[in-house]
């Protein structure tokens, strides 16, 4: 096991907002004002630490916590896969993160990791003001999966929405996948819940107070 500590310095508003930028990343529950920590923003903080070929993700956002914030980290290195245990004690929040290493491609981690910072901008601008997403509503981004195959492409293609469906009352669960010259890259699903603006944002409000932003 392996400890790691990330300070506030590390999720300052300025490395936020770089990273939202490049990742076209609209969410205004991540802009200076509400001060969400963007989960892929977390799992970006990981990057140094998966050392294997990732040949699949699942990592789940459980309560929000506002940056900049420290993070403490554990980290479990297993023969087929990576654990990350993220906690911020200060908000209660709880991020878990699994990586698996099954197998090899020939796109290197980076790729793969890119294509998957981008997918909650790319999801909220395909749903956002549908039925399923209607004007008044912001989406919580709850849990990631993804899994690779073994194709022998360099590069991860395009982005495609195979089935969006509601799951509940709230639940949208959104199956995606990259597609390359014919061929199926990474096939994944995105969990997420479609809240009332002001019930979030009421949140976010109690929470900046106690915190004493």
């Amino acid at each position: 096991m392996k400890f790691k500590l990330f300070h506030e310095n590390e999720t300052s508003k300025e490395r936020v907002k770089e990273f939202l930028d490049r990742t076209k990343d609209e969410n205004p529950l991540h802009n200076e004002e509400n001060r969400i920590l963007p989960g892929m923003y977390v799992l970006h903080l990981l990057t140094p630490y998966i050392s294997k070929p990732i040949t699949g993700l699942d990592i789940i956002f459980e309560k929000f916590s506002l940056f900049p914030a420290t993070l403490e980290t554990q980290i479990e290195y297993l023969e087929d896969r990576t654990n990350f245990e993220i906690v911020n004690e200060r908000d209660r929040a709880k991020y878990s993160c699994t990586i698996f290493h099954q197998n090899s491609s020939r796109i290197s981690n980076s790729k793969k990791l890119d294509a998957i910072f981008k997918i909650p901008g790319a999801v909220q601008r395909k749903v956002q003001g549908t039925d399923l997403f209607p004007k008044g509503t912001i989406g919580i981004y709850n849990r990631q999966s993804i899994s690779f195959n073994g194709h022998n492409s360099h590069e991860m293609g395009e982005l495609t929405f195979e089935n969006i469906q509601k799951n509940g009352k709230r639940g949208l669960n959104i199956n995606l996948s990259y597609n390359s010259e014919g061929k199926i890259i990474a096939e994944g699903t995105t969990f997420a819940t479609v809240i009332d603006e002001r019930v979030i944002y009421r949140a976010i409000k109690e929470s900046q107070k106690k915190g004493f932003w």
